[in-house]
């Protein structure tokens, strides 16, 4: 089995077969599906509305479901990514603090 992953700066993305049975879907409050956002500069990667892209929370897991038509996945520093449709796991990059802590990277 050859796993599909893409990175999109401090997201990565891994294509699923499909969603874990435990998911549950996520209604984000605002249109667009952020992924993430930066702690500085308050940039995000997010997939712009409208589209027929889906959020989704198994445990402290998320995926994002795309539906039907390719999503475009945008961040300001970054070049836009095209998404087939799919289901994709959303992996943040992590890092070792000073102190041992592990924590998120953010653009």
């Amino acid at each position: 089995m050859t796993l599909e992953m893409y990175r999109h700066g401090d997201v990565g993305l891994v294509r699923c077969d499909a969603l874990p049975l435990n998911a549950q879907r996520e209604d984000p409050p605002q249109p667009d599906i952020v992924l993430a956002y930066g702690e500085v500069t308050g940039h995000a990667h997010r997939i712009l509305a409208p589209h027929k892209v889906s959020l989704w929370n198994a445990g402290q897991q998320r995926y994002i479901l795309v539906e039907d038509a390719p999503a475009t996945l945008t961040h300001e520093e970054h070049g836009p990514m095209t998404l087939e449709p799919g289901v994709y796991e959303v992996r943040i990059q992590r890092e070792y603090g000073l102190g041992g802590e592990i924590r998120n990277v953010a653009d």
